[in-house]
Formats: structure tokens, C-alpha cells, sequence
């Protein structure tokens, strides 16, 4: 956001100019356009501690590829 609203259009004479003109910025933003974040997960704990079932691992795709193969 910093480079389409500031750094493309700017000409700047030096890197304290520059400098300044970030400061400005962010101070601007934080202001005016900036609003606090809103957490949303409602659900379990990420570590629940539950364990996962093993997954069955498919053989068919194997079997399919091998059946494919001309004789």
C-alpha cells in the first residue's frame, strides 16, 4: 500500500525527505484509514490435543497406473 500511495508518484531529493514522507504517512494512516482487527474463530483450540485417525492410503490410482501399462 506504501508503494501505490506514496513511493510511485513521488519524487524525493533525498533519503530524509523520504524518510519524512513515510513518517507522514504512516501517521496519516494510522489516523484516518486504520481500524482494529476483529478476531472470528469461535471453534476449537488448535492444539485440542485429539488425535486424527490414520488415513487409508488408496491403492487404485496404483493399481490403475499398472493395469495401463501395455503387455
Amino acid at each position: 500500500m506504501l508503494s501505490r500511495r506514496l513511493l510511485r508518484r513521488g519524487e524525493f531529493r533525498s533519503v530524509d525527505e523520504l524518510a519524512d514522507k513515510i513518517r507522514e504517512f504512516i501517521a496519516h494512516y494510522n489516523e484516518h484509514l486504520a481500524f482494529p482487527y476483529e478476531w472470528t474463530y469461535i471453534g476449537k483450540p488448535l492444539g485440542s490435543g485429539e488425535k486424527r485417525k490414520p488415513r487409508k492410503r488408496s491403492r487404485y490410482r496404483r493399481q490403475q497406473l499398472v493395469n495401463m501399462r501395455p503387455r
